[in-house]
C-alpha cells in the first residue's frame, strides 16, 4: 500500500482566521471534556468498558446543552473524530 500526501499552506484573512481559532478552540474543549467524562467513569469504575462513538455522540447532545458553542457548527466540532 503506497501512502501519499499533499502539502498546502493557506492564508486566511483576518476575519477567517478568527473562525479557525474559534473552531479550533471548541474542538478543543470538546475533546478534552469527552477526555475528562471517560478518565472521570473509569476512576469511578475500574471495570467499565469506554463509551463508543454512538455513545460519545448522545453525550455531546447533553454537553451543547449545558454549554453554548459560541458559533461553532456541529459539524466542524464532529469532524475532528
Amino acid at each position: 500500500m503506497v501512502l501519499k500526501a499533499v502539502k498546502m499552506r493557506i492564508y486566511p484573512n483576518s476575519e477567517q482566521r478568527d473562525r479557525l481559532m474559534q473552531t479550533f478552540g471548541c474542538a478543543r474543549f470538546v475533546w478534552n471534556q469527552m477526555l475528562n467524562m471517560q478518565i472521570e467513569r473509569r476512576k469511578n469504575n475500574p471495570d467499565a468498558k469506554f463509551v463508543n462513538a454512538f455513545g460519545m455522540n448522545n453525550l455531546l447532545k447533553r454537553l451543547e446543552r449545558r454549554i453554548s458553542l459560541v458559533e461553532a457548527s456541529r459539524i466542524n466540532i464532529l469532524a475532528k473524530r
